[in-house]
């Protein structure tokens, strides 16, 4: 459990302050900018550790054991963080 919260402990606390903005509307008195790169880097923690949890209950555990799983996993979490910067 500490190896899990080491490694996704910021994706949480980014997840979390992205859902109290949204939901309370004080992502509005932000400036633009600040916004805008929130919002992206809010959903691609959200990507990540939805794609983590998927993986996890699909599977069981993740063993690295194969290089091929392994990267065939990381291809998915970089074509989709693309898809996210590209059309969010």
């Amino acid at each position: 459990m500490f190896k899990y919260l080491k490694q996704f402990g910021w994706h949480w606390v980014i997840i979390g302050l992205g859902v109290f903005f949204f939901i309370t509307g004080m992502i509005g008195i932000f400036y633009e900018p600040f916004q805008f790169v929130f919002k992206k880097v809010f959903l691609v923690c959200l990507w990540y550790s939805l794609s983590y949890i998927m993986r996890k209950l699909r599977i069981g555990g993740i063993d690295w054991s194969d290089e091929k799983d392994k990267k065939i996993y990381y291809y998915i979490l970089l074509i989709g963080s693309a898809i996210i910067f590209a059309f969010s």
